[in-house]
């Protein structure tokens, strides 16, 4: 079942939450709304699921405009960031509640119940209590009677916010193994990059409001369209300076900016710090660094610079590729030249304040 969203509006109060989105979630995929907090996302979501109402725009679910139909009506799995299970129903009756209010048979109830428990892999805990089991599973639980009625779409809200890192990788590997086994169309919202490009076949990444960027993960992490978008993603070294007549000088280092082909303009490069190579000798498109930290960590260690003009800078290296800069271990307070191998550079935009919420 495809989700298209035509122009959504939310506003609370004077402050506007959801800014003309729209976007389109494909049948049977998983996408991520992926933002900061007060982006938007979870306002998004809570209209998908009808727990709000718009302001503007439209919501369609297949064929079918949702926009004013109430949420016990759509057919829309929900589970919430807390869970949300009834403390004092054990948790096959937590289950079965949806059921239940859909006046469904004894029978269907508990033939249904007994196959959820086997697939999310609750099997012996169906009568045991919320508070007798651990966050892992009530989370199961919580999806669970999410998926009892055989939604048409499954939305999770920060579905593993709440539980330790461990269980958090473990439940983000059964979840999309889930997904593949059932093809619903779900959305999840997430604060969280690693779990977004884990997880989602499509990421719509949203910032004050409005959809940023959406795409496959990999051409996010690729082809980032702002600033915004390479700072959420990760770490990024920054160099400034300007541009002009289609090229961008930044601390000396030069980088083709075709946007910049009239008056000179401030703009800012980004580097990942993987994509930052260290060198002894001078080399085309390098800038001279100062090593002034070296962190190890495994096989990888980070190198904190600084440049000439006192630009405070982070690269990633391979041990092997650390040790082969100085053998005697003297990288520390050495003079070196650091070379991106990918540089994105932006027109620098005045930032606009926008109050908490989401």
């Amino acid at each position: 079942m495809t989700i298209e969203i035509h122009h959504l509006t939310k506003q609370f109060g004077d402050f506007t939450a959801v800014d003309d989105v729209s976007m389109r979630v494909e049948e049977g995929s998983l996408t991520a709304l992926l933002g900061p907090s007060g982006s938007g996302k979870t306002t998004v979501l809570r209209m998908i699921a009808g727990l709000e109402v718009p302001d503007g725009g439209r919501i369609v679910v297949g064929d079918r405009d949702v926009t004013d139909v109430r949420a016990q009506d759509r057919n829309i799995g929900f589970v919430f960031q807390q869970y949300a299970l009834f403390k004092h129903m054990r948790v096959q009756d937590n289950i079965a509640f949806p059921l239940k209010v859909r006046k469904w048979k004894k029978d269907a109830v508990r033939e249904r119940v007994a196959e959820l428990l086997a697939l999310l892999r609750l099997d012996g805990l169906g009568g045991r209590y919320p508070n007798q089991i651990s966050g892992g599973q009530r989370q199961r639980v919580a999806l669970a009677r999410a998926l009892a009625a055989r939604p048409q779409v499954l939305l999770l809200d920060e579905p593993f916010s709440a539980l330790d890192a461990r269980v958090r990788d473990e439940l983000r590997e059964w979840l999309r193994g889930l997904h593949e086994q059932l093809h619903v169309t779900s959305v999840f919202v997430t604060h969280d990059q690693g779990e977004a490009m884990e997880l989602a076949d499509e990421v719509v990444v949203m910032n004050q409001g409005r959809v940023a960027q959406s795409g496959t993960p990999q051409s996010i992490v690729r082809e980032p369209n702002s600033p915004f978008v390479m700072n959420f993603l990760g770490r990024v070294n920054e160099l400034r300076g300007e541009a002009k007549h289609g090229e961008a000088t930044l601390e000396g280092l030069r980088v083709p900016f075709p946007g910049a082909n009239g008056s000179t303009v401030p703009v800012v490069g980004y580097v990942r710090p993987r994509c930052l190579e260290l060198t002894t000798a001078a080399a085309a498109g390098a800038l001279p660094v100062s090593v002034v930290r070296v962190v190890s960590s495994g096989d990888v260690a980070k190198v904190h610079l600084v440049t000439r003009e006192g630009s405070s800078l982070v690269a990633e290296l391979d041990q092997s590729a650390l040790d082969g800069l100085a053998p005697d271990g003297g990288v520390e307070g050495g003079e070196f030249h650091a070379r991106p191998k990918d540089i994105r550079v932006f027109e620098v935009e005045p930032a606009v304040a926008r109050p908490a919420g989401d």
